[in-house]
């Protein structure tokens, strides 16, 4: 996997969605409506006059249906991975396009916005502000993912089917992931796929119960 930084300054500027343009693109954080593992472009990329055609090709070439949020407020938000129905351009300081062979993009987003996905993340990224993650571009690079490459067609099979079921349903803010029910039948179904019996629901309170988690407060409803 990579990821992608796209679109750069030069070729395109980032304009409200509107019926006539061209080019979607994911360049906001919005805990209010990215609260499921498909989410909605948020603007349109239009090409500058004076970008010349091999400049918008080459930022075009970028787009992705799998994006990964570098900015994340464990707090708030819901999701690590977000998916667009269509192919879609990235901001590079938000949203940069996470790159797999699209066979795997729809397993990609349900292991990465299940329990263990969203751990990985949170020990690989930044913790510097309490209740967020903050990881580079760069760093992005190293994040320690699944290997699709390495599950059988069954395997991705469970999680491309339980990406189709759940792709939609409301999640809870991350903090909360403990008590969400889709969350639980995601974790579930990574399980199956990996071939592993039980449950999370001892890992999930435990993060939850992180400090860094919950701001430092103490949350009552997880003694």
């Amino acid at each position: 996997m990579s990821i992608r930084k796209s679109p750069p300054p030069p070729p395109f500027t980032n304009h409200p969605i509107s019926s006539d343009g061209l080019d979607l693109a994911l360049v906001n954080n919005n805990n209010k409506t990215q609260c499921s593992i498909i989410v909605d472009p948020d603007a349109m990329c239009l090409p500058k006059k004076i970008a010349s055609e091999e400049e918008i090709e080459q930022v075009r070439n970028t787009a992705t249906h799998l994006h990964i949020n570098s900015t994340v407020d464990y707090t708030a938000q819901s999701t690590i991975f977000a998916y667009t129905e269509k192919k879609t351009l990235a901001s590079s300081a938000v949203f940069p396009s996470f790159v797999v062979s699209p066979k795997y993009e729809k397993s990609m987003a349900v292991w990465g916005n299940s329990t263990i996905g969203i751990i990985a993340y949170w020990i690989h990224a930044g913790r510097q502000q309490l209740g967020r993650g903050r990881a580079s571009r760069t760093s992005l690079i190293d994040l320690p993912v699944l290997d699709m490459e390495k599950l059988n067609s069954k395997q991705i099979e469970i999680l491309n089917d339980a990406f189709d079921t759940m792709c939609k349903q409301k999640l809870t803010r991350i903090k909360h992931l403990y008590k969400d029910s889709t969350r639980i039948a995601i974790d579930q179904a990574v399980l199956d796929a990996l071939g592993i019996s039980g449950d999370l629901e001892d890992l999930r309170l435990r993060f939850c119960k992180e400090p860094h988690m919950l701001k430092g407060k103490l949350d009552h409803s997880l003694i």
